[in-house]
C-alpha cells in the first residue's frame, strides 16, 4: 500500500517551486498563519542596503569602512528617518540594533573604531 502511494508520487510531474515576482532575490519561504509567505532575511537586507548606499541614500549617513568588514552609522538621526524605513521593517534604531545582535554583529565601544559594527564573519562587502 505505502509502496503504491510512493510510486504514484514519483510518477507525478510536479512543477518546481517558483518564487512570486513580488518577492526579491534572497527571500526565504516561511510558514504563516494561513499558508506561506516569502521573507527577505535581515542580513541580506543589510548587505543590500550597504551595497546600495551610494545610489539610494547618502554615504554620510551609513557606509562600509575601507576594510570591507565593518560598517558605521555616521548620522543616527538621519539613518532612522530615511534609511531604516526604506530598507528594513523596523522603525527605530533600537530595533535595528537588536537585529544586529541577534545575527552576531558586535558594536565596538572603545578606541578609534568606536561606534563601528564588526560584521558577522560570513558577511563582507564583496
Amino acid at each position: 500500500m505505502i509502496q503504491d502511494l510512493w510510486n504514484v508520487n514519483e510518477q507525478r510531474n510536479l512543477a518546481p517551486l517558483t518564487v512570486p515576482a513580488a518577492s526579491s532575490a534572497g527571500s526565504v519561504r516561511v510558514v504563516s498563519g494561513s499558508g506561506f509567505r516569502y521573507v527577505i532575511p535581515f542580513p541580506y537586507r543589510l548587505h543590500e542596503m550597504l551595497s546600495n548606499v551610494d545610489t539610494l541614500h547618502d554615504s554620510s549617513i551609513v557606509s562600509w569602512l575601507p576594510d570591507g568588514r565593518h560598517f558605521k552609522v555616521h548620522d543616527p538621526l538621519r539613518f532612522v528617518e530615511s534609511v531604516i524605513p526604506s530598507a528594513f521593517k523596523q522603525k527605530s534604531l533600537k530595533s535595528f540594533q537588536r537585529q544586529l545582535h541577534l545575527y552576531g554583529f558586535q558594536r565596538i565601544h572603545e578606541g578609534p573604531d568606536k561606534g563601528v559594527y564588526d560584521m558577522n564573519p560570513c558577511m563582507t562587502q564583496n
